[in-house]
């Protein structure tokens, strides 16, 4: 049996097919890196993005809660303020209600002078004030 030869021509034809070959697979392998490393800088950049938003985030929600903590604190002071007033208020009143009740050893008089119909019937002349007629009362009319 006989060897098959082969030309000159076709052992260079299938040496430069395979040198073709090898540097479509350099190309391809040196692409396939080129790609992971594009891939991975991309996943860091994405990893970065969502660190920076968890970070803005947290700083989102600790601003609330301080705007939080503040709004509830004026608040208690808004309601401290008002009960402080109100207990002004109120030791203005019973120390005006004290001082009338001093005026006479009478607690009626205290009634008296709380009641509406004393002040409707009341006539300012005689309590040095401007003199106006009143319906009736000769007092004031003079």
């Amino acid at each position: 049996m006989s060897k098959p030869t082969y030309s000159d021509a076709e052992w260079r034809r299938l040496v430069k097919l395979q040198q073709q070959i090898a540097e479509e697979r350099r190309d391809a392998l040196a692409k396939v890196m080129r790609l992971e490393r594009q891939e991975s800088l991309l996943r860091s950049r994405a990893g970065d993005f969502i660190a920076r938003d968890y970070k803005e985030i947290a700083e989102l929600e600790d601003l609330e809660r301080r705007e939080k903590e503040e709004s509830e604190r004026l608040e208690k002071e808004r309601k401290a303020r008002e009960e402080q007033e109100n207990l002004q208020k109120q030791r203005k009143d019973i120390e005006y209600n004290a001082q009338l009740a001093s005026m006479s050893d009478d607690p009626s008089l205290t009634q008296m002078l709380n009641s509406p119909s004393f002040w409707e019937n009341f006539d300012s002349a005689v309590a040095g004030g401007i003199p106006s007629p009143t319906g009736g009362n000769q007092s004031s009319s003079q």
